[in-house]
């Protein structure tokens, strides 16, 4: 862009001003005010139109004069940046606020460029100012209007989400049953049945766990009572249905609201019980009738305050109707001072509602013009979304139907709208609380003696007259005075009642309830009511004392166990915590290890880890995967308390807790040092029978070699020779392993083209790890020697461009024999196979006729000019596991 001015005011040097046409038009569009300066940044020439702008005389601004001009908080700030350009000789881009010779101080943005000579010093500079005091301004209030919009997002973001934690907080406490169920679907896709995949507590405390049942085999009246069609169209159609049953079946027999709402590819549903609601359901009916005709009342007393004192919103209209006689706009005749303040509309006077609100919805045309014709007054709420607001209206005609004009008294409501609509969404959430609640509900005078209603639930009998025998009707005698006293206190603290005890149910028998109440005060802050809820818990309780004779009969249980563990001494049995800190330890671990309980309880358990193991995190790697995966297994070496090592084979599991999933894990080994120091021994003393084989195959090719040389030895012979006594010496390392480590065709496959060198990446190897018999190891490895020889020293592996592929797979025939077919291609881009190759050798005659005959193998051999295709197809065992070669 600096480039662009420079050469720009080059060719305006060529156009001085007065003379260069459209150059000069252009300056005088754009700019307020030009001037030039010399090299050193001086003004030397007169600028008519900086000293119209700034009442400057020629020799204020002359020098450095114009500064004088320049706002006292700018001046430091513009004059670096000016004597910064003219040391630089770069252009010059700034804004700073001038005093204007009548508007004040105004914000201009000034532009300099410095003119060249052809050796590309600068000659002079020349510069304009533009004002934009004006835009400033609006990118002020522009800002302020963003600040405030982003403090209104920030509060209402609070609000939002206070609100989500309070509906958080009575969903998670919602006495409603709230399931979840998944469809089931047969092959066309039709919904055949329905699954539990989700009970809340209420749920389950009712009716116990369901999860992963069948809706139709464990509630089969579902059918009848159209609740299963109702889930059915809820997961096709994706509309939530709500709707009372009358559920007679399995075990129910009582009344139940349904809410059910699409999830997935199932139903989330809430249930509750309405058998005792109907008759409270009538009674808040109409006490709501009662509330609306107050609230009613009272919002006409209020706006008729309102339309007298004329605070609000006031101003005429003239509707203006077009050729169909339609209300097409209306003018503004009179307003009011408020009526600015009540639409943020300015100057409205004479002006149409069209030209001044052009997304005016056309409700407010159609409801004026209808009021201009008929003369019917009209009192209306109705939002103006163009203006952002909602309005309460009073509108009415003034004079005959010819005058077309309209009187309106307005208020803006919308804060009480919003306040509504809050309060309404809270109320309904009270409402749908209390209806939705399984509980009983009740309430008694301020010292309890009376108890004035008592909604049972079918729990306890209802009460629906004021009572002073309610303890003797609902308490057993035994319990009256534990519960007063409670009671009681609770009047005295002027706090919640809350209580677990029993109760006698409608059937007269014992039932247990929690209990609780609050206090309700009056203007003069004293007690006038107490309101409570009561949650039927006899299964609660009655589990909980099952589970108290469980849990003795689990202390039994664990008390045979403590005895089998403290009496296997062999093997280490004991648990630690979720940190590694071990909480037990019987005499078997003691045994095992040698530290005793007070030695080791709280210690670390990586102290019986060997020093190398602990360096590289196994403890810490083996607990996280038991708490992890459930398992863990622990094969290695340990420390005893004297230094010596341990050998342990077991393992790690989690130790299951009822209250947080996990609560550390228990770990058992069984101490076989003594047969690991076997294994040991038996390994070093296969080693060594390895090594003297190994030693004796070196006397065998030693002696062929000594052989040959005294009876003429033949370089081919020699290599031939040495390569396989190599082949068989590796064969023989493998099967002295065999017993720990078995050969499969993967294993003796990599063994032998590892051998290949440098060629060794031109082999793809493909097949599933396959066990050999060790019977059939070494004359097949032999063959694969034999291929892999041929193929680098005249086959495929012998050219640049050559390829071997190799795979295998395993497969059974139909009489029940599993066989293993190996495939063997050689392939190069041109007829390059030496003739070498199609000789019949050692190689070709140990895969024709040898492997038939000792392994009972089917084997094929054929090659043309660009390929070598070998297959061998002999019987063996496969494992097991598979893993990819």
């Amino acid at each position: 862009m600096e480039d662009d001015i420079a050469r720009n005011s080059e060719i305006g040097e060529g156009l001085p001003r007065g003379t260069g046409g459209r150059f000069d038009r252009l300056i005088d569009k754009y700019a307020d005010v030009t001037w030039e300066a010399d090299t050193l940044g001086n003004v030397v020439d007169d600028s008519e139109s900086w000293r119209a702008f700034t009442g400057q005389t020629l020799e204020e601004m002359l020098g450095y004069g114009w500064l004088d001009a320049v706002h006292p908080d700018d001046r430091a700030y513009t004059e670096h940046q000016w004597r910064e350009a003219i040391h630089t000789g770069r252009y010059v881009d700034t804004e700073f606020r001038v005093l204007h010779v009548t508007n004040g101080w105004r914000w201009t943005n000034s532009v300099a460029t410095p003119l060249l000579d052809e050796d590309g010093t600068v000659r002079k500079w020349i510069g304009m100012n533009v004002d934009i005091h004006d835009r400033k301004q609006a990118d002020d209030i522009r800002n302020r209007h963003m600040a405030e919009l982003e403090r209104q997002v920030e509060k209402r973001t609070a609000e939002l989400r206070a609100s989500r934690d309070f509906l958080r907080g009575v969903i998670d406490s919602s006495p409603d049953m709230i399931q979840v169920f998944d469809a089931v679907r047969n092959d066309r896709r039709e919904i055949i049945d329905f699954v539990w995949t989700l009970n809340n507590q209420t749920s389950e405390d009712r009716y116990g766990a369901a999860w992963g049942e069948s809706l139709l085999q464990r509630n089969p009246g579902v059918v009848e009572a159209d609740i299963f069609d109702a889930f059915k169209r809820v997961v096709e159609t994706g509309v939530p249905e709500q709707a009372e049953h009358h559920y007679v079946h399995e075990q129910f027999d009582g009344w139940f609201l349904q809410s059910v709402v699409k999830l997935g590819d199932g139903v989330a549903t809430t249930t509750r019980d309405i058998t005792a609601d109907k008759v409270a359901q009538a009674e808040l009916l109409r006490l709501r009738g009662e509330v609306a005709e107050a609230a009613l009342r009272e919002s006409e007393d209020r706006y008729h305050v309102l339309f007298d004192s004329i605070d609000e919103g006031f101003c005429t209209i003239e509707v203006i109707f077009d050729e169909r006689g339609q209300a097409a706009d209306y003018r503004f005749l009179e307003i009011n001072p408020a009526f600015a303040r009540q639409t943020g509309l300015i100057d409205s006077v004479g002006k149409s509602a069209r030209s001044l609100i052009p997304k005016h919805e056309q409700f407010w045309f159609d409801t004026y013009g209808n009021i201009a014709k008929t003369g019917q007054p009209k009192r209306f709420e109705h939002r103006a979304a163009a203006l952002g607001r909602w309005y309460d209206v009073y509108a009415f005609r003034i004079g005959g139907a010819e005058n077309c004009r309209v009187a309106v008294l307005f208020h803006d409501i919308k804060p009480r709208k919003l306040a509504e609509e809050a309060l309404r969404k809270s109320e309904e959430q009270i409402r749908a609380l209390v209806e939705a609640s399984s509980d009983v509900v009740y309430s008694l005078n301020p010292d309890w003696q009376e108890m004035r209603h008592l909604f049972g639930r079918g729990f306890l009998v209802d009460g629906e007259r004021p009572s002073a025998r309610w303890m003797d009707d609902y308490i057993f005698p035994e319990d009256h005075a534990s519960i007063r006293a409670v009671i009681d206190k609770a009047i005295a603290d002027r706090g919640p009642f809350e209580l677990e005890h029993r109760v006698r149910r409608t059937d007269g028998s014992e039932g247990w309830t929690f209990s609780r109440a609050i206090p309700v005060f009056g203007d003069d802050g004293d007690i006038v009511e107490w309101f409570g809820m009561a949650a039927d818990v006899t299964e609660r309780i009655m589990a909980q004392k099952a589970a108290h004779h469980a849990n003795a009969a689990l202390q039994r249980s664990e008390e045979r166990h403590r005895l089998i563990v403290e009496s296997a001494l062999d093997y280490a049995i004991f648990t630690t915590d979720e940190e590694g800190k071990v909480e037990d330890w019987p005499p078997g671990a003691q045994s095992v290890f040698g530290w005793t309980p007070e030695e080791i309880v709280g210690k670390d358990l990586a102290i019986t880890y060997t020093p190398e193991d602990r360096a590289a995190g196994v403890p810490e790697t083996e607990l996280r995967k038991a708490l992890q995966d459930g398992f863990a297994e622990n094969v290695r070496w340990h420390m005893r308390k004297d230094g010596s090592r341990v050998f342990i084979e077991g393992f790690a599991r989690p130790l299951p807790s009822g209250d947080t999933g996990t609560a550390g894990v228990v770990k058992i080994g069984q101490n076989v040092t003594a047969r690991k120091r076997w294994e040991e021994t038996q390994n070093a003393l296969v080693a060594e029978l390895q090594h003297r084989t190994r030693n004796l195959i070196a006397v065998v090719r030693s002696i062929a070699e000594q052989t040959m040389r005294e009876t003429g030895p033949t370089p081919d012979f020699m290599d031939r020779f040495a390569d396989r006594m190599s082949a068989l010496s590796r064969v023989q390392g493998l099967l002295s392993r065999s017993e720990m480590e078995p050969i499969t065709i993967g294993t003796l496959a990599e063994m032998e083209l590892s051998a290949l060198g440098s060629v060794a990446h031109r082999v793809s190897v493909d097949g599933p790890e396959v066990l050999l018999k060790n019977s059939t190891v070494q004359t097949f490895a032999l063959a694969i020697h034999e291929l892999a020889t041929n193929a680098r020293k005249y086959g495929a592996l012998s050219t640049d461009d050559g390829n071997l592929k190799i795979s295998w797979a395993p497969y059974e025939t139909l009489d029940g024999e599993k066989r293993l077919l190996v495939d063997w291609l050689e392939e190069v881009s041109g007829p390059r196979l030496t003739e070498t190759v199609q000789k019949t050798g050692y190689g070709r005659e140990l895969i024709e006729k040898a492997l038939p005959y000792t392994l009972g193998a089917k084997t094929t051999y054929e090659m043309t000019d660009t390929h070598l295709h070998c297959t061998i197809d002999l019987p063996i065992k496969r494992r097991k596991t598979g893993r990819q070669a």
